[in-house]
């Protein structure tokens, strides 16, 4: 099946392609990124044009059935600059990894900092997964938000995982995995144009301080995890927490 965003051209350097208006018309079901389904829904002879797929995320462009020659770096450029025109909620920039961020300095004023932060992240419970999912794919379908999560979640994401679960291998339980994850969604929704109903501003904080709060006695401590191994960086009681 075609991926998120596929494109026709032509010899007369025509575009054709499903925009964010067509997309929304037809449910953001994947059949928009379809060759054939976009050569029959726009009348136009599919075995005569080039057939693209391009990656927003990457800056990769696939060709997928090629009949005449043409610059591939101006189809690349002009398929870039569509972005607006087929998924204006798209926010295309580098991927922060928590792993290569720079050390943290635990100033007084900074521990302050990150325990505050801390306090309002968890103030919102463990809802970020179920909202940020429901919200995101409501507004730009499946096939948007794999391209996005290809590089988030299965990449950094697992990444940190990774390295958070060496550390706590012999406590770790579905809530030291929920807590990483609610912050590697928290950070994902910074990739949309979209107002959520729950404030995740707290978590997006901390991942891109590099950052990863987690608790594996049931939220009594927090430990706050840092750097290539997650090492903890600087621990909380709960009553430090709901003090600040």
């Amino acid at each position: 099946m075609c991926k998120f965003f596929s494109a026709l051209t032509s010899r007369d350097g025509q575009i054709i392609y499903a925009d964010h208006e067509l997309r929304k018309a037809e449910g953001f079901d994947g059949h928009c990124d379809s060759h054939s389904w976009l050569a029959s829904h726009f009348s136009v002879q599919e075995d005569k044009l080039n057939k693209y797929e391009y990656n927003f995320m990457t800056d990769i462009l696939t060709e997928d059935s090629i009949v005449f020659e043409e610059d591939k770096e101006v189809v690349k450029r002009l398929l870039a600059e569509l972005l607006p025109k087929v998924c204006p909620e798209l926010i295309v920039k580098p991927v922060f990894n928590p792993l290569n961020a720079k050390p943290v300095k635990l100033t007084k004023d900074r521990r302050k900092k990150i325990r505050d932060i801390l306090k309002r992240r968890l103030g919102i419970g463990d809802q970020v997964r179920d909202q940020i999912g429901d919200q995101v794919r409501d507004q730009v379908g499946d096939q948007v938000w794999d391209q996005v999560w290809d590089q988030v979640g299965d990449q950094v994401g697992d990444q940190v995982w990774a390295q958070v679960g060496d550390q706590v291998r012999d406590q770790v339980g579905d809530q030291v995995w929920d807590q990483v994850w609610d912050q590697v969604w928290a950070y994902f929704s910074t990739f949309f144009r979209i107002k959520l109903s729950i404030d995740v501003s707290a978590g997006i904080e901390l991942w891109e301080m590099g950052l990863i709060p987690t608790s594996a006695d049931g939220g009594k401590t927090w430990q706050i995890r840092a750097g290539k191994k997650m090492e903890t960086l600087i621990e909380f009681t709960r009553d430090e927490i709901e003090k600040a």
